[in-house]
């Protein structure tokens, strides 16, 4: 295969929408659309009418969705009956198969239940949890539709069904904290009982306490309480026997169960380490537990790590490992056992958790890590064949490990490995500022645009990602789905990746409709997973702050799964998860980004802008490292003035001991991507 030629095409994919020829009706529609959201995003309705009346008519794939951002102007200014009006006749086109179906039905259904017409509502509302495969955007439909539905008697199934959805979504997700107040509030048991578990799971005791405490017995109450569980929870040391013969005669299974769950995490979270070892010795098989006590022992040693508790450490991993040798979390605890003797220099105690995740656990998470710790703990024995051997063995982990990476840093002279299909570039051979070569723009670009231009979809999908609006969204989920049905080709996924929808991607390819990753080419995995989007605004930025473009996708990677719309818990924003006082701070401080409005975050020019800026800010108060200013980005640049003395020449050191756990695991996070991209984009 001539993997030049792959390259070459996957990189140029991403550049589409750059080099798409938009003329005539086309540019004068995409300027009046921008100008429209501009006015709609800042809340001046009327404005943002006048520009998409002026187009709505122009191109026949556009208008629907020209019309949808009609119908929400007009109900925002009052006149919510023609919002209506216009959504119904989208609708009974009868147009199944559409990209812009899903949205306009969604806010069709809100319309109709703003005018308390619940009955036509909830007909629409159906249609929206019964998808294929659900992509980020949809939760936050999801979650409205099951409010609506939990919040009515005869539906609050059908509500459940959608907020579980929502709950369960694996990426980050801003909902699920009023999905689970939702079930919370549902009159049925069931609801209440999934709410208060995922609750626990999640430390939240107080409002899981609140929802448990007129559910259980009287008797039950006498020993726990919410402020001092722990010293009331006598039960479990000197009434073991009598409080399982009171449970058994409990009708109340299942709030028994969550009781009990309260109470063990309680104990952990307290560092009362032999009451929780009482409750784990009175688990068996007549004991209604009905929660992963594997998950839980895995917790459990953790919290024991934090408090430096050596004997609750390997007591509670050693449990999971012997009684629960099928649970997911078993590598995961014989990593963390092993790394727990490494850092105290008990390195053969170490080495024997290590090697049997060698063994026995290739797919474990750790297992480059493992390998790497592996060749350390033999370097320092002298061993230094074996530890090549390890070393080289890490190096057929994933593209974009930190410790594949690290790995190679330790043996590869040369950026070629033989041996391996995909070249792994060692973190010493990546550079702080780097920008690809002109000529690169117009390499083959003719006949991959003649390629996109016989596509609709795909046409109107780069255009509006130029702008970084919704849409691109809801026409890559409807590409998604026609991929599914075989009416679209293996490489459409990347090019979507390259369009900055990667996340509706890998929602897809995660989801129980696909077959995952398995059956994907090489080639077009890695541009799904590390792609090029909103191309034209990194690489004009990234040359006006002097950043490698490949380290401001690398952050971007990290920081939003290239998503324009995401909202941080900390209320960071867009594509690079700047915060508002940061961006206004980095605007008047930055002469290059004047003029920028940092209030036009969604939008990628805006957002790029601002983040290179504040990154180009950072490296130049570390001195061109970039190390510190990656865990300046996520920590704020005072913690890393703290922590850098500590380890000042060594940064393998400086990033292991980084205090944070979110910081230590971000850098290593951002600088893998970064070693991923020159590997997969290297000849560029």
């Amino acid at each position: 295969m001539d993997w030049k030629k792959v390259y070459i095409f996957g990189f140029l994919s991403g550049l589409l929408f750059l080099c798409i020829a938009v003329r005539g009706t086309d540019e004068d529609l995409l300027e009046n659309f921008r100008r429209g959201v501009f006015a709609q995003e800042k809340g001046d309705y009327k404005l943002a009418l006048t520009y998409f009346v002026s187009i709505k008519d122009i191109e026949p794939y556009v208008s629907p969705f020209v019309n949808l951002r009609i119908a929400q102007c007009k109900d925002a200014l009052g006149e919510t009956s023609e919002g209506v009006q216009i959504l119904e006749e989208l609708v009974s086109k009868g147009e199944e198969n559409q990209a812009w179906r899903l949205p306009v039905v969604f806010h069709l259904a809100k319309l109709y239940e703003k005018q308390g017409r619940c009955t036509i509502a909830s007909d629409y509302y159906r249609q929206i949890y019964s998808v294929s495969f659900v992509p980020w955007w949809l939760v936050s439909y999801l979650t409205d539709v099951g409010i609506f539905f939990i919040n009515t008697d005869k539906f609050q199934q059908e509500g459940s069904v959608c907020l579980q959805k929502v709950i369960n979504y694996g990426g980050y997700n801003l909902y699920r904290k009023n999905a689970l107040l939702s079930l919370c509030l549902s009159s049925r048991d069931e609801d209440k009982v999934y709410a208060i578990r995922y609750l626990l799971k999640g430390g939240y005791l107080s409002e899981a306490w609140f929802l448990l405490y007129n559910k259980v017995s009287f008797e039950f109450l006498t020993y726990v309480g919410p402020s001092n569980a722990i010293d009331k929870w006598r039960i479990f040391e000197d009434m073991g026997k009598g409080f399982i013969s009171q449970v058994n005669q409990n009708k109340q299974i299942e709030y028994i169960s969550l009781l009990y769950e309260y109470a063990l995490r309680c104990a952990v979270l307290s560092g009362k380490y032999r009451l929780a070892n009482s409750m784990f010795d009175l688990m068996n098989y007549d004991f209604p537990i009905n929660f992963d006590v594997g998950e839980y022992l895995y917790w459990a040693g953790q919290k024991a790590e934090k408090s430096k508790n050596e004997e609750y450490i390997i007591l509670y991993y050693q449990l999971l490992t012997e009684h629960f040798p099928q649970h997911k979390r078993v590598s995961d605890a014989l990593f963390l056992s092993g790394f727990w003797f490494y850092n105290k220099g008990e390195f053969d105690n170490a080495q024997r958790y290590f090697e049997k995740i060698e063994k026995e656990y290739p797919q474990s998470s750790y297992y480059s890590r493992t390998l790497y710790l592996l060749a350390s703990i033999a370097e320092k024995k002298g061993e230094k064949t074996k530890a090549k051997e390890y070393y080289q063995k890490a190096l057929h982990g994933n593209i974009g490990d930190y410790y594949v990476h690290l790995s190679a840093d330790k043996i590869v002279k040369e950026i070629h490995i033989s041996g391996l299909n995909v070249k792994v570039v060692p973190f010493k051979h990546i550079p702080v500022s780097k920008l690809p070569r002109k000529e690169l723009l117009s390499n083959d670009v003719n006949r991959i645009m003649e390629r996109v231009e016989k596509d609709t979809e795909l046409k109107w999908l780069f255009h509006f990602s130029q702008l970084g609006t919704d849409e691109k969204e809801w026409i890559a989920y409807f590409i998604c789905e026609q991929f599914r049905q075989g009416k679209k080709e293996e490489n459409v996924l990347a090019l979507l990746s390259h369009a900055g929808l990667s996340q509706v991607v890998w929602d897809y390819i995660y989801s129980s409709t696909s077959g995952g990753f398995a059956d994907i080419q090489e080639h077009n995995k890695n541009q799904i997973l590390f792609p090029l989007p909103y191309y034209k605004s990194v690489v004009y930025w990234t040359k006006k702050m002097n950043i490698d473009p490949y380290l401001v996708w690398a952050i971007m990677k990290q920081e939003s799964s290239y998503r324009t719309s995401v909202v941080s818990v900390s209320d960071a924003k867009g594509l690079l998860q700047v915060l508002p006082s940061t961006a206004e701070w980095i605007v008047k401080k930055d002469n290059r980004i004047k003029g920028i409005d940092p209030l036009l975050w969604k939008y990628p020019e805006y957002n790029i802008a601002v983040g290179t800026a504040y990154f180009r800010y950072l490296l130049d108060r570390f001195q061109g490292n970039i190390v510190y200013a990656i865990a300046g980005y996520n920590a704020g640049p005072g913690r890393v003035d703290q922590w850098k003395n500590k380890n000042k020449n060594n940064l393998e050191a400086f990033i292991e001991d980084i205090p944070f756990t979110e910081t230590r695991n971000y850098v290593k996070k951002v600088l893998g991507n970064y070693a991923a991209y020159h590997s997969i984009y290297k000849e560029f």
